[in-house]
């Protein structure tokens, strides 16, 4: 018995090599190594995970998170309990119009995250420097105009 692979299935295994990274596979992959050099960067460099301003506030926990997001596009904000943690939950308005501004590369990313996902963002008090409460009252008061 010789320890050289047949040439048919060598040649039969390349073609499945090449009909596998053909068509949507191959954007696939390309979409699957973005999505992993964003997670390697975030690891490598971590910021804040919530940036709250005058003109909104930027989730930076995970690579898919919304990012910025202006208090136009904001419909609720509120505080839950899910399993042992408290979480921000911000529901925009409209997920469409959200969408729209974005490049389509980051509207691709922000698409994988699903329909129900993309129409809210959640924000894990564990990260944050002050009580749930007192950031949901911060952001409330920031939504509404007044500064706080």
């Amino acid at each position: 018995m010789s320890s050289q692979p047949d040439a048919d299935f060598v040649v039969d295994y390349m073609s499945g090599v090449v009909d596998y990274m053909s068509g949507k596979d191959r954007r696939f992959m390309v979409g699957a190594a973005v999505g992993m050099t964003t997670v390697v960067f975030r690891a490598v460099r971590p910021g804040h995970a919530l940036v709250v301003s005058a003109d909104g506030f930027t989730v930076n926990d995970y690579a898919l998170d919304l990012g910025f997001v202006s208090w136009d596009e904001v419909g609720s904000i509120e505080t839950t309990n899910r399993g042992p943690f408290l979480w921000i939950i911000v529901k925009l308005r409209d997920r469409e119009a959200f969408l729209r501004r974005h490049r389509p590369l980051r509207r691709a990313l922000l698409r994988l995250r699903g329909k129900s996902a993309l129409a809210t963002a959640r924000i894990n008090g564990v990260k944050l420097p002050l009580p749930v409460s007192e950031v949901a009252q911060l952001m409330e008061a920031r939504w509404h105009g007044q500064g706080g």
